[in-house]
Order: structure tokens, then sequence, then C-alpha cells
């Protein structure tokens, strides 16, 4: 496995992983502004209930800054997902002097 395939890898499963925990997260502040609504009479319960709904929304605007974080990054630098053979560094090959005998290393 090359890095390249590693990074194409990685950033597909990213890609569907992070819309997924977006998901989640707005499912807490629904499920939180239902406590809150259902549980109106019991203030322990609406205390709780608004705590799911302010870790909900910090969570969410967390996730959506990063995300858009990292677009904002990737598209200032041009980063792409592709890496080109000849932007990978390479070991310097020594040659032997002009007019020696043997083998030669390629590229020389």
């Amino acid at each position: 496995m090359t890095i390249a395939t590693l990074l194409t890898t990685l950033t597909g499963i990213l890609n569907a992983v992070v819309p997924f925990i977006i998901g989640l997260v707005v499912l807490v502040i629904i499920w939180g502004i239902f406590t809150y609504i259902t549980k109106a009479g019991e203030e322990e319960k609406r205390a709780e209930a608004k705590k799911f709904i302010l870790y909900g929304i910090l969570g969410l605007f967390i996730m959506v800054s990063l995300w858009g974080f990292v677009g904002i990054l990737v598209n200032t630098f041009g980063i792409t997902g592709t890496i080109n053979s000849g932007d990978i560094p390479k070991v310097p090959t020594i040659c032997p002097p002009t007019g020696s005998t043997g083998p030669k290393p390629a590229g020389c």
C-alpha cells in the first residue's frame, strides 16, 4: 500500500463518517428539545435537557467550523488528493567519475 492509496482511503472514510457524526449531533439536539418540552414540570430533567441542547449545538458548531477550516486550507494552498510521482523526493545517486569502468547506477 502506498501513501497515496492510504490518504485516498482515509479521505473516503472521513467523507463518509463526518456527515454521520453531524447527523448524530443533530439528533442529540432534537432529543434535548423533545426532553425539554415533555419534562416541562421537572426542573432537574429540564436542566439535563438544556445540557443536551447546549452540548449538541456546541459540538455541531465545532464540527462544521473545523470541516470548513480544513476546506479553506485545502483550497488556499491548492492541496489535491493526488500525489504525482515527480513530487516524491528521491535519494540522489553518486555517479562514478567519467571514464571509469564498471557498472553505473541508474540515472548516470
